[in-house]
């Protein structure tokens, strides 16, 4: 072969090695930053959305027994008119409103009773063949229905139930609160979420049923079946974390799979394989043909380069001839070269090289412009990581911020430059943290424990409760080498149970304590009474001829009236003193620490007084009188329940002996 075919050959060959060699090492590399980048993008998707839904069953709970707590119990017990039911169920809905779907009320056989919105086409039709009734009475505290879609809206729902129980701890009734899954205050948003072009969220449980899916046509149904989707299979087993999986549609899938605590569900975050590393294929292509035209390119240029090389060549070659005879004489000396290293030094192979080095630079621009396509790839991941709604920090194991995501800079109010190596207990609370913080030896993971939950106070400009869930990272063989920390900002929530709890201990109509915030007052004044060696007077009252004024003015004016002598007694009253409803038109009034019995005639007086006031209703001249039971601790009772009694007897010797009158119970002997 002649030295022209060998230096096309060589010029080919050295240019084809470089670019295979150059562009395979890089782009494997890139693919798998890529692949692994997204694939704790999937993750951390696939995290937060269980975050999500675990608070919303737990929320759905909680609001179902604080509920089923405030209902009245005596319409249950007496077979009363159930309208006050109703109206306690319309109430509710206004303060959790993610019940709107429907709030209703089963007796203990599991028959309808009431609902709001009303449907009185449903009183009295059984429900007790639902699993929610049959789990409601067998575990007596709140459960959640597995998802079925509902006869009444054709839409797929789950129902919180909670069991209504008497003081004698009975189960009157259960209470059912229907929720709409895909509602925008559900688990709607959920399905909202994308993942790149093509990626998407999915929910299932154990019995391979999709509870959550963009295509709702396949909701509620078992279309995945055993063995097409390996990670699916392992979710079903336990498994959760990330990997590479095909679909029920045959589709190959980056996968990050999260279960739901507390329940049979579990959380898929997924995108196609293709899409997430299109920018690799793209970029492998668009290499693959810059080579071939490199290569035609070369080829035509070696072969006329191959004419000009030959003389430089031959050149080269009768000086290492030369140099080679004279130090392969046996009288070897240096000078004897010397011609020949000057016939070398005349040799110019710049134009070689340079030719090299203009080869090498246009393969470099063409690597600088692969490295920017797979630059735009991360980005897309990084908008996926940025999406979520929830900051999101990831934390080496010090604690220090590695990565945050834009609400958490939005939330700190910071660049990320001032945020990133700092400790996260720095950027909240200065060093300073509150009370409610963990302990650094508390937010330490354990060989099994994975993840970490606590609530804390931030004031960043006002003052907020958030939620933190701390998720161990580890390097696959259980050593923890980071953590991811979302925050949820709580604060409405909070809110929203603190005037649940409070519809639990307030009469709704007086705002007077109810019964169950009585019963906890008097306890505590008889406690304190028994320790201090002092007096506590309670007085039952009840209002005379108030049934007159409902037969004659209606339910409305009795309800004004209530209202208006409620607040002119309890004013009557100490503020250490406790006025509550008892029910209907009977009311109980609690005096702690008074030092005798005048004392507590002096007060039955002042209520005579004002019990008496007429009230002005539509034109028309509301009165009543109130008559007044009195007992006094520890001379007529020693408990809280004989002196209720004791009280209640009092006041009907006061009803026996004309009315409008206080009557003392008799001293114990």
């Amino acid at each position: 072969m002649k030295l022209r075919a060998k230096t096309s050959i060589l010029i080919v060959s050295l240019a084809a090695a470089l670019i295979v060699v150059i562009a395979s090492a890089s782009l494997q590399y890139q693919e798998r930053a890529l692949r692994e980048n997204i694939l704790s993008g999937v993750d951390a998707v696939a995290g937060a959305a269980s975050l999500t839904i675990e608070g919303f069953i737990r929320d759905g709970k909680q609001n179902a027994a604080l509920i089923a707590k405030a209902l009245p119990r005596k319409p249950l017990t007496d077979g009363d008119d159930l309208s006050r039911v109703g109206q306690a169920l319309e109430s509710a809905i206004t303060l959790a409103p993610r019940f709107r779907n429907g709030l209703f009320l089963l007796d203990a056989d599991g028959d309808f009773l009431v609902d709001y919105p009303p449907h009185p086409e449903l009183k009295g039709r059984s429900f007790a063949f639902r699993d929610y009734y049959k789990d409601a009475m067998r575990e007596g505290r709140p459960v959640v229905s597995p998802p079925y879609t509902s006869k009444r809206t054709g839409k797929p729902v789950i129902t919180f139930a909670a069991p209504v129980i008497s003081d004698d701890g009975k189960i009157l009734a259960v209470l059912g609160c229907s929720v709409d899954l895909l509602a925008e205050d559900a688990l709607g948003p959920i399905l909202k979420q994308r993942i790149g072009k093509n990626g998407y969220v999915y929910v299932m449980d154990t019995t391979r049923q999709l509870i959550l899916h963009p295509d709702e046509s396949r909701i509620l149904k078992r279309d995945v079946p055993v063995g097409v989707n390996r990670v699916v299979d392992a979710a079903i087993g336990g498994f959760q974390g990330v990997g590479e999986t095909t679909n029920s549609q045959g589709v190959e899938m980056l996968i990050g799979v999260r279960q739901i605590p507390g329940t049979s569900w579990f959380v898929a975050a997924q995108a196609p394989r293709a899409d997430a590393l299109k920018p690799v294929e793209d970029v492998r292509w668009a290499v693959l043909q810059v080579a071939a035209l490199s290569l035609l390119f070369a080829l035509i240029v070696g072969l006329w380069a191959a004419r000009q090389i030959t003389r430089p060549v031959t050149t080269l070659h009768h000086a290492a001839s030369a140099i080679n005879r004279a130090l392969g004489s046996d009288n070897v000396e240096l000078a004897h070269a010397r011609p020949a290293v000057e016939m070398l030094r005349s040799v110019d192979s710049r134009d070689e090289i340079s030719d090299l080095a203009r080869t090498v630079e246009t393969l470099v621009e063409r690597l600088d412009g692969t490295l920017g396509a797979l630059a735009l790839s991360a980005a897309e991941w990084e908008r996926t990581f940025h999406a979520v709604a929830d900051p999101i920090f990831r934390l080496d194991q010090s604690w220090r911020i590695v990565q945050l995501n834009r609400a958490a800079v939005d939330w700190l109010r910071e660049s990320p430059a001032n945020l990133l190596g700092r400790k996260v207990v720095e950027v909240l609370f200065a060093d300073s943290p509150p009370h409610d913080w963990p302990r650094r030896d508390k937010l330490q993971f354990g060989s099994s424990q994975r993840e970490l939950r606590w609530r804390a106070d931030v004031n960043r400009g006002e003052a907020q409760t958030w939620e933190f869930s701390a998720i161990a990272m580890d390097d696959g063989g259980g050593r923890c080498v980071g953590v991811i920390l979302v925050a949820r900002d709580i604060t409405q929530r909070l809110l929203e149970e603190d005037k649940i709890r409070a519809l639990a201990f307030r009469d709704t109509l007086t705002g007077l304590p109810n019964r169950l915030l009585l019963a906890d007052r008097l306890q505590q004044a008889l406690a304190s009474a028994a320790r201090d060696e002092h007096r506590v007077a309670v007085m039952f009252l009840d209002l005379d001829r108030f049934k007159e004024v409902n037969d004659v003015h209606g339910h409305e004016a009795g309800d004004v009236l209530l209202k208006e002598v409620a607040r002119c007694m309890r004013q009557c009253l100490r503020d250490s003193d406790t006025l509550a409803r008892q029910g209907g038109d009977e009311f109980v009034a609690v005096l702690p620490s008074i030092g005798a019995v005048a004392d507590a005639i002096t007060i039955a007086e002042k209520l005579l007084t004002v019990a008496a006031q007429p009230v002005e209703y539509s034109g028309a001249t509301l009165k009543v009188a109130v008559s007044i039971g009195i007992a006094i601790y520890p001379d007529c009772a020693a408990t809280a329940d004989e002196l209720l009694r004791a009280a209640d007897a009092a006041m009907y010797r006061a009803k026996q002996d004309g009315r409008n009158i206080y009557r003392i119970c008799e001293q114990r002997t």
